[in-house]
C-alpha cells in the first residue's frame, strides 16, 4: 500500500507511515486541481473527519470529487458523511479505528468491491449533485424564498 498524500502533508504521517510508502504532491492552482486529482491514480479515496461543531458544516465535496472519477471512499461517520453515503453501497463509514482498519482491507484486498463502490458513488453524485440538475431547482427556491421575506419577485426586478 501506497499512501498518496495531496494538500498538506503533516508531520506525523512519516511517524506513522514509513517514508518509502508515501508520495506527497503539493497544492496546485484550482484551475488545475481537477487534472491533477485525475493523474493520482489513486484506488481509494479516505476522508477522515473529526466531529467537530467547525467540521459538521462541511460539504461532502472530497467524496463527491472521487466519485466523479469512480474513486470508493472510506469516511468517518460524521456530518456531512453520514447523511450522503450509503454504508457499503455509495462508499464506507467508520466510527472507530477498528472499523477504520477492517473496512480499508476490505477495499485494498477487494477490487471488485472498490470498483462497485465507486461506480455506485458516481450515480449517486450525478444523478444528486450534478450542478445542471440542481441549478434550476436552486434559483427557483431562492426566487421563492425572496417572494415570501421581501415581498417581491426578484425575476421581475
Amino acid at each position: 500500500v501506497k499512501w498518496v498524500v495531496f494538500g498538506t502533508l503533516f508531520p506525523w504521517v512519516y511517524e506513522k507511515i514509513s517514508p518509502f510508502r508515501v508520495e506527497f504532491h503539493k497544492w496546485v492552482a484550482h484551475a488545475l486541481f481537477h487534472m491533477k486529482l485525475g493523474t493520482l491514480a489513486v484506488d481509494i479515496n479516505i476522508a477522515p473527519l473529526a466531529d467537530t461543531k467547525f467540521n459538521r458544516c462541511k460539504s461532502g465535496i472530497k467524496w463527491y470529487e472521487a466519485a466523479a472519477l469512480k474513486i470508493p471512499t472510506i469516511a468517518s461517520r460524521v456530518t456531512p458523511y453520514k447523511e450522503e453515503i450509503v454504508d457499503g453501497e455509495t462508499g464506507l463509514l467508520f466510527s472507530t479505528p477498528q472499523e477504520f482498519v477492517e473496512k480499508l482491507e476490505m477495499l485494498v484486498k477487494d477490487e471488485a468491491l472498490r470498483a462497485r463502490i465507486g461506480s455506485n458513488a458516481h450515480d449517486w453524485v450525478r444523478e444528486h449533485r450534478d450542478a445542471m440538475k440542481n441549478v434550476v431547482p436552486l434559483a427557483d427556491f431562492y426566487r421563492t424564498l425572496v417572494k415570501e421575506v421581501r415581498g417581491y419577485d426578484i425575476a421581475a426586478a
